[in-house]
């Protein structure tokens, strides 16, 4: 099919995502009392409460309301400031150990301790586009101790073990290309070669 064809399908859908999509979650699928996004909303609009709040699913809200405010598609980045600092409080190390745990519950306890490469590499998604968004180096400062946190967790010679505690031998496609779009948004972002390093190395 031409992809002029596609032209109308693809504005009726741009027109969704602004008008309907991005207010229902920026608005309903924001928990104020907990400071972080809901997981899942009923079709009427109403937040679905489970147990646990997963990082990556919080990285991904904050990342996408980021950039739609740098983009002047949505009016403010203050939820997805407040889930970034909810995150840094809750989900970064509560237990001691390097690394973000893989999910809290809505009272900020530890739900589920494994350290996920998946979700490490939405924390340098969100931090890169928090960080371009706002220009606030505590961003940069972030993305730098989660790399580092990587390294040192996931770290197996070449490549990366998709999670810990986990499979000795798993190395999984997904988490690196992922890791790699986080690479990239970072090193756009922060302009440093070390960051633009680290994309090639995966490759």
């Amino acid at each position: 099919m031409d992809m002029a064809d596609d032209a109308p399908a693809r504005a009726r859908l741009a027109r969704w995502y602004i008008d309907q999509a991005l207010p229902l979650w920026g608005d309903a699928g924001f928990d104020r009392g907990v400071g972080l996004y809901h997981e899942q909303l009923t079709f009427g609009g109403d937040a679905i409460v489970v147990p646990a709040l997963r990082l990556m699913v919080q990285c991904r809200q904050i990342a996408v309301f980021a950039r739609m405010t740098h983009e002047g598609l949505w009016a403010s980045a203050e939820a997805a400031t407040v889930a970034f600092d909810t995150i840094r409080r809750r989900y970064r190390s509560p237990d001691g150990a390097p690394g973000w745990v893989f999910s809290v519950s809505r009272d900020g306890v530890v739900a589920d301790a494994t350290r996920d490469l998946y979700a490490h590499a939405f924390v340098l998604y969100a931090c890169a586009w928090m960080h371009r968004l706002t220009g606030d180096a505590a961003y940069l400062r972030d993305a730098d101790d989660t790399l580092a946190a990587v390294d040192r967790v996931f770290g197996v010679g070449e490549g990366y073990l998709a999670a810990r505690p986990g499979n000795p031998d798993e190395r999984l496609q997904n988490p690196h290309m992922h890791l790699f779009e986080g690479l990239l948004a970072l090193a756009e972002t922060s302009g440093r070669q070390e960051h633009m390093d680290r994309c090639h190395a995966l490759v």
